[in-house]
């Protein structure tokens, strides 16, 4: 399958992002509502096509360990493109918002990183389920929860670059 990334909406980068006043994307800013459309319709969050077969998230080693994940999942060709071109991933130093997605009596992942993970995980899953959590400043998001994973990849950086780990 091959899919093309439409950069115009990258909702991975935009995390379903909020827009700025030139129309272009704040990186690590989620719009609450596109993520929860994505979730109801079950669109990929980056080619915005139907999600069939595996599913991908990518988030710190603590959404991998707990399973849960506030950004929407992606193809697994999608994620290979978002983890070469995602500025909020490959820039070890980007801009990362500190004001979160989820209010503090809501659910949210145990743990959940509000600073810039050294390390990012790839998991594909052969099936996830949704659950809508009340979002900071009013509203709802989507919360991910993993089904059965199939495979994982870690990335991490090196000398300000991001590079697969292999296993050993």
């Amino acid at each position: 399958m091959t899919n093309e990334i439409n950069l115009s909406v990258f909702p991975l980068d935009l995390e379903v992002s909020q827009r700025d006043r030139s129309d272009g994307p704040r990186f690590a800013i989620t719009d609450g509502e596109a993520a929860l459309r994505l979730a109801q319709e079950g669109l990929c969050s980056l080619c915005l096509q139907q999600m069939e077969g595996p599913a991908v998230f990518i988030g710190d080693p603590v959404s991998a360990q707990q399973g849960t994940y506030s950004d929407p999942p992606m193809h697994e060709a999608c994620a290979d493109g978002a983890i070469r071109l995602s500025l909020r991933i490959t820039r070890p130093h980007a801009h990362w918002a500190s004001r979160r997605r989820v209010t503090d009596n809501a659910s949210v992942s145990a743990g959940s990183s509000l600073g810039r993970p050294e390390e990012w995980v790839m998991v594909t899953v052969s099936s996830y389920t949704v659950r809508i959590t009340p979002a900071a400043g009013g509203g709802m998001m989507p919360l991910y929860l993993v089904g059965e994973r199939l495979r994982e990849r870690r990335f991490g950086y090196q000398r300000g670059m991001l590079t697969e780990k292999r296993s050993s």
